[in-house]
Order: C-alpha cells, then structure tokens, then sequence
C-alpha cells in the first residue's frame, strides 16, 4: 500500500522554511537570482523596447532563447541548492554556496528529459488525432478528436503531475534522474501533491501577479480600443503594451527579485517535505 503524504504538515513545513529561514535562503540563491534579473535586463527589456517601437512583431532572438536556457540552468541550480539545504544540510553558511555540481545537472537533466517526454506525448496525440478525424466524417469525427483530446491532455495531467511532483528531491538525493523515482513515490497521492501545490504556491503567485497589474495600470489591460478597431487598433494595443512593459521593467525586476527568494522557497520546500515523509524508514 502506498504511502501518504500529510498535506496540513508538509504546507506548514514549507511555510517555516520558506519565511522563517528566508535569511539563509536569501544567502544560497542571491547570485543566480540576481543573474537572472540581470540577464532580464540585458535581454528581455531590449526585445520589449523593439516590439514597442515595431508592434508588427518579429521572431525571438537567438539571444532570448540563449537567455531561456541559462534561467533553466540556474534554476535548476537554485532547486538542487536549496533540496540540498533541507534534505541533506551542510554545515555552516555562506553567502553563495555551490551545490555538487552532479545534483544541479541531475536536476537540469530531469527536467529536460520530462520536456522531451510531455512533447513526445503530445506528437503522438496530435498524430493520432488526425489519423481519427480522417478516418471519420462529420459529426462523428469532430466528436472522436475532441474526446481523444480530452482523454489525452487528462492523461498528460496527471502524468506530468507525478513525474514532477518530486523530481527535483529525487535527483538530488538519489543519485539520478528524478522522474521514475517521482512517478513510483507519489502514487495514490496525486489529489494531496495538487492541494500541497495550491496551498504552498498559489498564494505567492496571486501577490506576485497583483503587484505586477497595479504596477502596468488600467491601460495596460484596456481592450476596449481593440474592441472596436481592425489590425490596426491591435497593432496600436500591442505597441502600448509593451510601451508601458519597458517603463515599467525595473520595478518588474524588483518585484521578482524580492518576490523570488519566498517563491523558489516555497516551491522547493513542499516537495522536498513531501519526499522527506515518503522515503523516511523506507528504501523506496
């Protein structure tokens, strides 16, 4: 019989950490949190000054996707930095201290091997969903596609939950990639893995995301010129949304770079507390 993760103890678990040891998580992650602000600055802000000046758009730059894979590595640095803290705590401090750099790649590697199974998934439903909508006419394969789809993107869910519930504390304490670990630790607890998630993260997030609409305005959301205009007024629209993006880019960067260190906190900790009290006693 699997075991059951406590979801009222692992919230507040991840609570404490997150906010009563925010000095110390504040001291592991400030460089590559800075370092990713910075390369927002450098890149992302540049990129928004364009599409406000060119609101007809463009594809994104090589630099933007450069960008893209460092937050991916320095991410996944702050995730096996702070697993590391709670699951297997060094002794003593400093104001940036290097995980084993195995534990960093073990958790890049996992997340990049979850990418490539979530869209070798997806392929294979859009292929299947075309060979079923040839294969049917009408109604009839509007219907099929449409529950494929369903079934499909379900199943992904629920996949995808499991697989990545407890990656990053698998890969960092297991010696390995953290998926199959993940998928065999969280069975019969994927309803407690989305309250633990609810709970622990969607808090920050909504703070994040109202700090972030006082600080962009009314106008920024006003849709009503679009509304009642062609290509044109969308055009316009766009252009003004990223006008107001660029003015307000620094204060963006603060929110994150102060939001951050409660964020990553949060959402490293309720996972590594829910691994802790899966594998605690036990040699799965």
């Amino acid at each position: 019989m699997s075991r059951k993760i406590p979801v009222a103890a692992t919230i507040a678990a991840s609570y404490r950490f997150a906010f009563g040891k925010i000095g110390p998580i504040i001291g592991l992650i400030w460089l590559p949190v800075v370092l990713i602000a910075a390369g927002g600055w450098f890149f992302i802000l540049p990129y928004v000054k364009f599409r406000a000046a060119y609101p007809g758009g463009s594809p994104l730059p090589a630099g933007l996707w450069g960008y893209a894979a460092v937050v991916l590595v320095l991410a996944s640095l702050i995730a096996a930095t702070l697993t590391r803290e709670i699951l297997l705590p060094p002794v003593g401090r400093s104001l940036f201290r290097l995980p084993p750099l195995g534990a960093a790649f073990r958790v890049l590697g996992s997340y990049l091997g979850l990418a490539v199974l979530g869209g070798a998934f997806a392929v294979g439903l859009a292929v299947l969903a075309a060979i079923v909508g040839h294969a049917l006419t009408g109604w009839q394969s509007v219907a099929a596609v449409a529950a494929l789809f369903a079934v499909g993107l379900s199943v992904l869910a629920y996949a995808g939950v499991r697989l990545a519930a407890l990656l990053v504390p698998a890969a960092v304490v297991s010696g390995g990639f953290g998926i199959a670990r993940s998928w065999r630790l969280t069975g019969g607890n994927f309803w407690r893995l989305i309250l633990i998630w609810l709970a622990a993260l969607l808090p920050i997030a909504l703070i994040s995301q109202a700090a972030t609409a006082l600080l962009l305005g009314l106008d920024f959301f006003d849709i009503r010129p679009v509304l009642h205009g062609g290509p044109a007024a969308l055009q316009a629209f766009t252009a003004q949304q990223h006008r107001i993006l660029a003015d307000k880019f620094p204060l963006l960067l603060a929110v994150y770079v102060v939001l951050g260190p409660f964020k990553f906190g949060l959402a490293t900790a309720s996972a590594a507390f829910a691994f802790r009290s899966l594998t605690q006693n036990s040699s799965s």
